[in-house]
Order: C-alpha cells, then sequence, then structure tokens
C-alpha cells in the first residue's frame, strides 16, 4: 500500500534503474515525462 509519505523513485532513463532499485521502496516509476515541473 502506498501511504502519503512513501518516497517513490522516478527515472526516464534505464541507465539510472540500478539506482532506483537500490531505494528502500517497493515501486520504481518508470517515466517519459518531466514529473519535476508538475509540482499543481
Amino acid at each position: 500500500m502506498i501511504s502519503n509519505n512513501t518516497i517513490i523513485p522516478s527515472i526516464r532513463k534505464y541507465k539510472y534503474f540500478e539506482k532506483a532499485l537500490s531505494c528502500q521502496s517497493e515501486y520504481v516509476l518508470l517515466s517519459e515525462a518531466n514529473i519535476g515541473i508538475c509540482s499543481r
């Protein structure tokens, strides 16, 4: 279950996949979108 405090690593390039998997999160978001600009 995802709570409000869950941090999900997001990657746009496959070369960062291993780094994202090393995070404690159970989830990894693979996205073509630049979600860093979606603040609202």
